[in-house]
Formats: structure tokens, sequence, C-alpha cells
């Protein structure tokens, strides 16, 4: 499909699904509101962002967890987006505050000081409100599926990234098209502006809201306002500073970084043609305590074995539906359509609540999703029949901080190749092991994850060694990131290849095999004792 025709096509179906969760909604003035967070405190919200907050689009954030199924291994993360999206908007009301106090001069022709104004100070917090409403159920983990679909692939490299020069997150193009779509604009007219909601002299609500929605995807026309891009969506964004005091808060480890010291030394520098939000040198220990506290979180939750083989199972179920409805083949008894997903955007139909049903049980036709969507639902979760660890591979023990392996390379790329790539591998595995298995067993009962490695927060920022920032360095010469994350691939990362109980032993077999034959990867004897006991030595 040419790029106007799918620009068009996904333009079309975004629409109607806006239309679908605003039709007949009638925002009412309240007033301002106090909210308080378990994370930030009390703090107010205007009215035309309650009335936002209380439509159907917004609210469905309340159905969709923000980590995934890190619940099912820790039980409090069950925090949602829409907890989230009212810290992103706290701390992005911090930051604004920040800017404005230090009487920032932002060079224009006429050379005149000149602060945020108060239309840029309600378009930054309106990008904060909205810039998640394009997750679908699962958050990340719905979104590792549609982005590795061709056409949704394509327009993001030959749009987005080729006209706005930024690479966004799958979720924040669809969140960037919602926003952009004829059907908001209209809510946004008749129910904000018309009702006085919001009042701003000579405001154009097309135009404020392209520009709202090219700040979520951390664009900005003028490249002497890209700081508050920068505030959505950039290294040092509100965005993260929210997820990471809020994912570790409900799932449970200890992480510490002085928000007060960074808010106090955040400001504004010119940076490569772009007046861009940074950290002076004097600032820089609250960025490393963030970056930190990120990669440590990947350790702890987002890579752990048991949240990611779960998430792996709902990956793999959304791929096999996905090719099975647009096939046509019959997956659902009775002609139901419970999730009718064919295309990208059909993601955005479905909340938590709508994947995670007990009333879908026994609803398939197909025996292989109704199995794994079973042990999705009851959490039957495989265990670990075999771990690729750079420690653990023959020939890299010795050696680990030195060594270089080009199979393992390859083998760790195929995270990038997503469902066709990693089902490859597995249906390999499965061939050889159904000649040793002790009893016979389904495709579907065998799973491999291969994690991305983490790209630290931050690589591309630039520090100023003055208040002027006459002189820059990068963060990397402060704080080594890429040594991080090549020691991150030496020590902490770990790929699984996992199977049910009584498959273990020979799936552990089979998996060495194909691993020497297709990567030249031999793996110490050692993890070995981790299939009887189930205990890592990692």
């Amino acid at each position: 499909m040419e790029l106007n025709e799918l620009k068009q096509e996904y333009r079309a179906k975004i629409n109607e699904i806006v239309k679908f969760y605003l039709d007949g909604y009638t925002s009412s003035n309240s007033g301002d509101k106090i909210i308080h967070d378990t994370i930030w405190g009390t703090n107010k919200f205007y009215p035309w962002e309650i009335a936002i907050l209380d439509s159907p689009l917004l609210q469905r954030l309340r159905y969709i967890k923000q980590t995934g199924l890190a619940c099912y291994v820790y039980p409090n993360a069950e925090h949602s987006r829409y907890t989230h999206t009212l810290g992103v908007i706290v701390l992005t009301q911090k930051i604004l505050e920040t800017i404005n106090s230090k009487d920032v001069e932002i060079i224009r022709e006429s050379n005149k000081k000149e602060k945020i104004s108060i239309a840029e100070f309600y378009q930054v917090r309106l990008a904060a409100l909205l810039h998640d409403v394009g997750h679908g159920f699962l958050s990340h983990v719905s979104e590792d599926v549609y982005k590795h679909l061709n056409e949704f692939a394509k327009l993001k490299r030959e749009w987005i990234v080729k006209e706005y020069r930024v690479t966004p997150k799958e979720h924040e193009i669809f969140s960037f098209l919602m926003v952009q779509s004829d059907e908001f604009k209209t809510f946004f007219k008749k129910e904000i502006l018309e009702k006085k909601l919001l009042q701003l002299d000579g405001l154009n609500e097309t135009e404020f809201l392209n520009q709202v929605a090219e700040l979520i995807i951390g664009h900005s026309r003028d490249a002497h306002k890209q700081y508050l891009a920068d505030i959505i969506n950039g290294p040092l964004d509100a965005d993260k500073l929210d997820y990471l005091a809020r994912d570790a808060h409900f799932a449970g480890p200890t992480i510490v970084y002085d928000i007060e010291r960074y808010l106090q030394t955040i400001d504004i520098f010119e940076i490569e043609g772009k007046r861009s939000l940074s950290i002076p040198i004097k600032g820089i220990v609250a960025l490393e305590q963030i970056i930190i506290s990120r990669l440590m979180l990947f350790s702890y939750i987002y890579h752990h074995q048991k949240v990611r083989v779960a998430e792996a199972m709902v990956k793999e179920f959304c791929f096999r539906l996905y090719y099975k409805l647009i096939k046509d083949e019959k997956v659902f008894k009775n002609n139901s359509k419970l999730l009718d997903i064919t295309h990208p955007c059909d993601f955005l139909k479905y909340t938590d609540r709508d994947f995670l049903n007990y009333n879908v049980l026994g609803s398939f036709e197909s025996p292989e999703l109704q199995f794994i969507y079973d042990c999705i639902i009851k959490r039957k979760l495989p265990k670990r029949a075999l771990i690729v660890s750079r420690p653990f591979i023959e020939g890299e023990i010795e050696n680990v901080e030195n060594s270089t392996n080009i199979g393992l390379q390859a083998f760790q790329e195929i995270s990038d190749g997503a469902f066709k790539e990693c089902f490859n591998l597995k249906k390999q595995i499965y061939d050889k092991t159904i000649e040793q298995a002790p009893r016979e067993f389904s495709l579907e009962e065998l799973y491999i994850d291969i994690p991305k490695l983490p790209e630290p927060t931050g690589k591309a920022l630039m520090i100023p060694l003055d208040y002027e920032g006459r002189s820059l360095k990068s963060l990397d010469e402060f704080f080594p990131l890429d040594k991080w994350r090549v020691a991150y691939s030496q020590t902490k990362w770990r790929a699984h290849v996992y199977a049910f109980d009584g498959l273990l032993h020979a799936v552990n077999v089979a998996s060495r095999k194909v691993l020497k034959e297709n990567y030249d990867l031999e793996l110490s004897e050692i993890i070995d004792n981790m299939v009887l006991t189930q205990k890592s030595p990692l």
C-alpha cells in the first residue's frame, strides 16, 4: 500500500475508534478538582482537564495495567495507565513552574525576555493528559505485537520518523493520530471551547491540537521551543519520572532519586541549534540516580522471567489470533467475535477487562488458542527449561568482560524480529524434542523469550558545563551508558526456553542442539541443575 493511502486508512480507522468512545458523551462544568495521588500528593486539575479525563476515551485507561502482566509476579502492581496519566500531568506542571521561575531568556528576533505563555502552558499539560491515550490492552505487551506488523512499521518508518525526525513509541503514534482526528477536534471545540472550560484569545483548535499531537511524539515546529516537547517526550521527560516512581512503589523494589534536586537544576540550553531541556553538571547526580533506577527496574520487574513468559504467551496468542482472523479462519464458536483483531488499530478497541475475561473461556473454535488463553487466564505458566546467558556459555566464563560472541549477538537480535523468527526457532526445538519427549505434547507447551537489551535513558543528552551552555559534553562522558549496556548484556541479560512439567529435560537437550547448530552456542552444564530445582544460578 502506498504511504498516502496508508495514512488515510489509519486516520479513518482511528477516527472511528475515537467516535466510538466519545459518541454521546457530554462534559459538565464541575470546576477545578483536587485529586490526591499516592506518589505525588494532592494536586489541582482544571475544568477542561476533568472534562477530558471523565470521557470514555480516557476512562478506558483505568482498565489498562501500567506494567502489563507484572501483577502475575508482583500482586500489587495493578496500577493503571489512568493513574500514571495523572502523575505525568503533575510532574509536567512542576517542570513548567521550574522553567518559568528561572526567568528563562527565550531568544527571539525582538531579543526580549519571554516566559512560557499561558497557551503553551495549557498545551503541554494537554499533551501530558493525552500522551498515553493510544495504549491498547496490557500496555506495551499488545504494542509489542502490532509494532511488528508490516504496514504499521512502514507507517512509522516512512511517515513519522522521516517527516518529524523523531522515533516515538508505537502507542505514541496512535495517541498522535487520536488527538489529530476530526472526532476529537469536534469534541474539543464543542465540549471544551464552546462551554468555555478553556478560554484562550484567538485560539484555533485545529492548530492547537495538531501541535499537542506533535508534542506527544517529541516534535516541536519551533527549534526554540523544543524544550516543550522534551517535557513530554525526551531524555528527561515527566513520563519517565512518574513511571519509575510508580512502578517501583507498587511492585516493591526500593529505588531512590532526588526529584527535588532534579526539578531545581533542570533548565533550557542551546544545544545543536535547538533550545532543549538539560541538566547542568552540578545536577548530574540526580540524573545518574534516575538512570540507575530505570536499569534496576528492568532487572527486577520488566525482565523478570515469570513476567516475561506470561507476556510471551499473550504475544503468541495475539499473533496467532491476528493471522487466523486475517486469513478468515474460524476462530470463535457461534460466529462470535470476542476479540476481533484484524488491524493494528483494533488493539485500541479492547482493555485488559476485555482480554483477561473468564467469560471468554471455552469460546474458541481453535484448540491451540483455547489452550494458550486458558493458561494465561488461570496463570498456568511454563517453567524454565534453559537459560541463555553469557556467563554460562562455554568459552565465555573465564573472560566475560572482554568476550565477544558473534553467535550470541545473532541470537539476541532475534528479539527485534519478534514472532516469526522466535516461532521458527521454537518449531525447530519442538521437532527435536518430540524425538525424545516422555509424553505427547503440543507446540503450545513450548515458549522462547529473547528480551531486547534496554536502552539507557538520556543516551543522546548533552550536559552543559556551565549555566550559559557555552560548553557541552555528552552524558556518556559522565555516566558510561554504552559500557553499562555491554555490562548488562554480559551479566544481567538472559533469554529463556520454557516448557511445562514433564518436558523440561527433553526441551533442555533439544534447545542445546538447536543453539549449537544455528548459532554455535554451547551452554555450560552448570545451569542444568536449574531444570530440576528451578533455582536459577543468576
